[in-house]
């Protein structure tokens, strides 16, 4: 589980410092971890490794459009996958996490449906 949370730091920092091709490189280890792991057991990591490909889209976002769309289905996909997986905090934390995507594109409806 401390990979989920490293690489989700990674990508929280990647957004917030002037560094982020160092954070984005280690939030993308963390997902290759997540990916290899999802493999073997996809109810435990799946929805996690959406999750971390959602955060890395995100970091492109207001540049591209396909990055956009990536991190939408992604955030959506890792949602309803935590749910399925019976793993109601990272439901949260992806919800969360979409709600502050929206936010940051401009679209303010969506980012109130992932909120509340």
């Amino acid at each position: 589980i401390q990979a989920f949370y490293d690489g989700m730091s990674s990508y929280a920092l990647a957004k917030t410092t002037a560094n982020r091709k160092k954070w984005r490189k280690r939030g993308r280890k963390m997902m290759k971890k997540f990916f290899k792991w999802a493999k073997d057991c996809p109810s435990n990591n799946a929805h996690k490794v959406l999750l971390l490909k959602a955060e890395d889209a995100s970091l492109f976002a207001v540049q591209s459009k396909k990055k956009r769309k990536i991190a939408e289905q992604a955030y959506n996909a890792a949602i309803l996958g935590a749910i399925d997986s019976g793993f109601i905090n990272v439901a949260a934390i992806a919800s969360e996490r979409a709600a502050e995507f929206y936010m940051g594109i401009g679209q303010v409806e969506k980012f109130s449906r992932h909120i509340t």
